[in-house]
């Protein structure tokens, strides 16, 4: 009679084989995963934010492109404030502001004109109209002058 030999060897190799191959997947697979939802969280971020500003949110951008020295920059978001709301003074005065800095008085006289006829009892604003007119007045009328214009600030 002849015994019947069983190899455990060849079941050990199999065993192994299948061991590594469940060991590499669940090491492996959140890797991959991870690395894709990395990528796409990178694609995510490339796109433009949808956000919708709000007044506010220009006016103070706009303050902190004047105050910077980006007068142009300022009176581009202070005009897309007036998108959303026309009927803030405080918009117009920043407006005249930014127009008086770069030189066109005229302009900036009309936007005054407005801040006052929007909120005549600030001062300011009839302040800011009273020195446009009078620098539109003089001989070099559009030239801005030495005084510092004010800006309205608060909100």
């Amino acid at each position: 009679m002849t015994k019947a030999t069983f190899d455990l060897s060849g079941w050990c190799r199999r065993l192994k084989g299948l061991w590594l191959l469940f060991a590499s997947l669940a090491i492996g697979l959140p890797l991959v995963v991870g690395a894709v939802a990395a990528k796409v969280g990178r694609q995510q971020l490339r796109r433009p934010l949808m956000v919708t500003p709000t007044l506010s949110s220009l006016f103070d951008a706009g303050l902190s492109q004047y105050r910077a020295g980006r007068t142009a920059a300022a009176l581009i978001v202070w005009r897309r404030a007036l998108v959303l709301s026309p009927t803030d003074g405080a918009v117009y005065n920043n407006i005249g502001s930014a127009l008086m800095r770069l030189g066109q008085t005229s302009e900036a006289r009309s936007a005054f004109q407005k801040a006052v006829a929007l909120d005549p009892k600030q001062e300011l604003f009839s302040n800011n109209l009273d020195w446009a007119t009078r620098e539109l007045a003089r001989p070099s009328a559009g030239q801005v002058g030495t005084r510092t214009m004010q800006r309205f600030d608060s909100r």
